[in-house]
């Protein structure tokens, strides 16, 4: 019965990752175009970083660690929307894309 357990608990984080992962990707993919006007190696490096090649073994390591890879990106997409927030770089797609991704890491 523990083994069961713990097999359940496992399967739920690799699909809770390849969740967040698909959903991160999806924002990222977004952020490259939205992203070249103001912080072009930032969005050369987060395209660089969704064209790498995936896991598909879908083990909780190797979502983890992609997971961590795409949320440092997103991070760092956050402190660009923030700068750009109160200028006249504040595109529409780039507070569009600030709240989204607000809303994705708060889990709303």
């Amino acid at each position: 019965m523990l083994l069961e357990m713990l097999t359940n608990e496992v399967d739920a984080a690799a699909g809770n990752l390849a969740r967040d992962n698909q959903t991160l990707c999806q924002l990222l993919r977004r952020a490259v175009v939205a992203l070249r006007p103001v912080d072009s190696a930032l969005a050369e490096e987060t395209a660089a970083a969704l064209a790498e090649p995936t896991d598909p073994s879908l083990t909780v390591t190797g979502l983890a660690a992609r997971n961590q890879r795409l949320r440092g990106l997103l991070e760092e997409l956050l402190v660009v929307c923030e700068d750009a927030a109160d200028s006249a770089q504040a595109s529409q797609d780039l507070m569009s894309l600030r709240s989204d991704a607000y809303r994705a890491t708060c889990g709303k």
